[in-house]
């Protein structure tokens, strides 16, 4: 860290490096539970099940949202066309069709949503168009039904895209924590330093 000249970005390495250590060699927590004639013992572990809130399984279901946005509400699609262009999902077959609904979109820019899934059914995706539209999606999301408020539909969107915004940059910043930690130096603190400045200032 004394290679690091500015203060301010030193006095924030110097945080992290001290996180770092208070996580690693912190005691483990331990629960006591009483016994007989009053005596403690420490309770069994607990086993853990999955994750509740798995990350690969919420980017999956935020991209089916907004494909049952798109389906639903075509309006979306003018209205920010170069942002879902530029759009990738894991997820194949939703990656598949949505570059489906940009093509047909750019086809017949004025298809309504009824028209918009027909002709995406016709073309072979009707499968995954039935996946989207469940109600296991669109139990999530009601502004993603049919019928909803356009300016809820719109806020419901931008809602959308800022999760995704932030659950990328919070795995930048986990990828950049561990290259900090297995190169202290101040050349890997230079390369994550607007990075760390940006989760800094929140």
């Amino acid at each position: 860290a004394g290679q690091i000249a500015d203060r301010s970005v030193q006095e924030y390495y110097l945080q992290f490096f001290r996180e770092r250590l208070y996580r690693a060699f912190r005691a483990p927590r331990r629960e006591w539970q009483g016994g007989q004639r009053g005596a403690k013992r420490p309770m069994a572990p607990l086993r853990e099940g999955p994750p509740r809130n798995d990350p690969a399984l919420l980017r999956r279901r935020n991209a089916e949202i907004r494909l049952a946005l798109l389906m639903n509400f075509p309006f979306l699609l003018d209205e920010h066309i170069e942002e879902i262009a530029d759009t990738r999902f894991p997820d194949r077959e939703l990656d598949r069709l949505l570059h489906e609904i940009l093509r047909i979109h750019g086809q017949k820019p004025d298809l309504d949503a009824g028209t918009l899934k027909f002709h995406l059914t016709e073309n072979g995706f009707g499968t995954v168009v039935d996946r989207v539209l469940s109600p296991q999606v669109l139990n999530h999301v009601a502004s993603a039904r049919p019928g909803a408020d356009p300016e809820i539909v719109r806020e419901a969107w931008s809602e959308l895209v800022r999760q995704i915004e932030r659950s990328e940059e919070a795995r930048d910043v986990a990828a950049a924590e561990r290259d900090l930690a297995a190169d202290m130096s101040a050349e890997t603190w230079s390369r994550h330093r607007s990075l760390f400045e940006r989760k800094q200032r929140g």
